[in-house]
């Protein structure tokens, strides 16, 4: 129904009708179909509708709880701006995940909402998981995290391993003349 009116929204008719025609035909209790259904209202920018999909079809069981399903379920919680819902599904991912890829992403939420202890928690137990530039990001993110806990040694030493890193080297550069002047300043003696 929310996908047909935003069809008409957009002068659509035609297809907003065929859209009412297939909601009719769907079954819901098809875990492929759900799944689809759920991809197409995260592809239309309708991704708060898709995490309710996901997360119903899951409480019906119609769909399981894996790493894929829930990985779907906190792309669109993420995308429809619902940390809490997005940080409790990456909490369970988390357990599933040898990639570190569900620590970053709950990192990110916890960057957003100004978490930074937990920043530091949560990808200090991935840190030996990722790779590559996964891993200058994330350097890069417990500096910024450390920075902001006022524990700047920390947070300059994680802003040297994160310019080792080609796409991180600029941004942890700025970090570090910012630290190194403040640390600086924090040795002048008072005048």
């Amino acid at each position: 129904e929310q996908l047909s009116a935003l069809y008409m929204q957009q002068n659509k008719e035609f297809t907003s009708l065929a859209v009412k025609m297939l909601a009719k035909r769907l079954d819901l209790t098809e875990p492929k179909t759900l799944v689809n259904l759920s991809d197409m209202y995260r592809y239309l920018a309708v991704p708060f509708k898709a995490g309710q999909l996901l997360e119903q079809g899951m409480q019906q069981k119609v769909l399981p709880r894996n790493y894929d399903n829930l990985n779907k379920l906190a792309d669109s919680w993420l995308a429809a701006r619902e940390n809490q819902r997005a940080a409790e599904t990456l909490n369970v991912m988390i357990t599933m995940d040898n990639t570190g890829e569900s620590h970053l992403k709950l990192s990110q939420i916890y960057i957003r909402t100004e978490q930074w202890g937990k920043v530091v928690d949560t990808l200090s137990s991935a840190i030996n998981k990722l790779k590559g530039n996964k891993l200058g990001q994330t350097h890069l993110m417990l500096g910024t995290a450390y920075y902001h806990l006022d524990n700047l040694e920390q947070a300059k030493d994680q802003f040297i391993k994160a310019a080792a890193f080609d796409a991180q080297k600029k941004q942890a550069g700025q970090w570090l003349q910012h630290i190194n002047s403040l640390l600086e300043k924090k040795d002048e003696p008072a005048a």
